[in-house]
């Protein structure tokens, strides 16, 4: 407390009434025993007799260091300390100490700071530093070099890597989270047949979002990804073939809840409306698309294993929309998912 007052505030009567303040993104209490991060605090000064209320300032107390010990600086980058030589995150050892009196700037040789005074400034603890190990050659500099706890913001190796550890670990942790809803907002779909074509060729890698769904219905025309329904499952294992947990359609939206749709002579009808052909021996009587259904066919009509085989398809089992084809990247582009057929 750079007061001399205030240092002697126990016999004045002084009581210190700590008052909270941001530093560095973090709130502390300058109770005393956090002060050894912080670097300064709004204290305020009460007088038992008066009630008066006085300011001042606190500053850093000064770490646990000795001679002999290895150190870490993490300061931010400071243009200062690296023209001297003191770079983040390197090793040092430190050679001497010295306390710099700040009136007569006179250095006196110390061999530790543990039992230094507590108004005692990291300003005026000097270090002196040098590499455990040789540097390349463009950090080389003439050592030792002598820095301030301060400026250089040294930690002890064993905080240093406690710290380290903690960030990594706090890193996998967010970066593991972030994949995971990552994975449930966004995908990536390659194209594997030719039933949508010509809009989607074969190869096409598609990014899909699964985000939308939750609060948009389908729309009529509008291409979606979905999960194979037991209707369709039961088809493709009947002919032999075989479909994955992950594996993924895609169609566009033909009909919708309370559309009618029926196959007659050949060709699909939706509301009445003719917008498809299909195969001649295939007949659908009319029937109105019930809710929580959706009615989807394939752009390639002659290719395409849709709703005219497998019947209508739970809207539940719909996956995402794609946003755009982002491969091959000549043919790259935004896909208008909403065009009507």
């Amino acid at each position: 407390i750079h007061d001399d007052d205030v240092n002697s505030g126990s016999e004045l009567g002084f009581v210190p009434v700590i008052w909270k303040k941001s530093w560095n993104g973090m709130n502390e209490h300058c109770d005393g025993r956090s002060w050894k991060r912080v670097r300064f605090c709004d204290v305020r000064v009460a007088n038992r007799n008066s009630g008066s209320v006085r300011r001042c300032k606190v500053v850093a107390k000064v770490g646990r260091f000795q001679v002999g010990d290895v150190v870490v600086p993490r300061h931010r980058w400071a243009p200062s300390m690296r023209s001297l030589g003191v770079y983040r995150a390197v090793e040092y050892e430190i050679l001497e100490l010295h306390l710099l009196d700040p009136i007569s700037k006179t250095k006196t040789s110390i061999q530790s700071t543990h039992n230094l005074s507590f108004n005692v400034s990291p300003h005026n603890v000097l270090a002196t530093l040098a590499p455990r190990r040789r540097l390349i050659a463009r950090f080389e500099r003439k050592w030792p070099v002598q820095v301030s706890l301060y400026d250089a913001s040294l930690f002890s190796l064993k905080s240093d890597v406690l710290a380290s550890a903690i960030a990594t670990l706090a890193s996998t942790i967010c970066v593991f989270i972030l994949t995971f809803y990552a994975r449930e907002a966004v995908s990536i779909y390659r194209i594997p047949s030719l039933s949508m074509a010509p809009t989607l060729e074969v190869g096409d890698a598609l990014l899909v979002e699964k985000v939308s769904l939750r609060k948009r219905e389908l729309q009529l025309g509008e291409i979606v990804l979905f999960a194979a329904p037991d209707t369709l499952k039961q088809r493709i294992e009947k002919a032999g073939g075989y479909i994955g947990p992950r594996d993924l359609f895609v169609k566009r939206v033909a009909a919708l809840p309370g559309d009618w749709i029926s196959v007659v002579d050949g060709h699909v009808q939706v509301n009445g409306e003719e917008i498809e052909p299909a195969d001649p021996k295939l007949r659908i009587d009319p029937t109105e698309v019930p809710p929580g259904m959706v009615f989807v066919l394939g752009d390639n009509y002659e290719l395409s294993l849709d709703s005219r085989y497998f019947g209508l398809l739970p809207q539940d089992r719909v996956i995402g929309r794609p946003l755009c084809r982002c491969f091959p990247f000549t043919r790259a582009q935004l896909l208008d998912a909403h065009k009507p057929r």
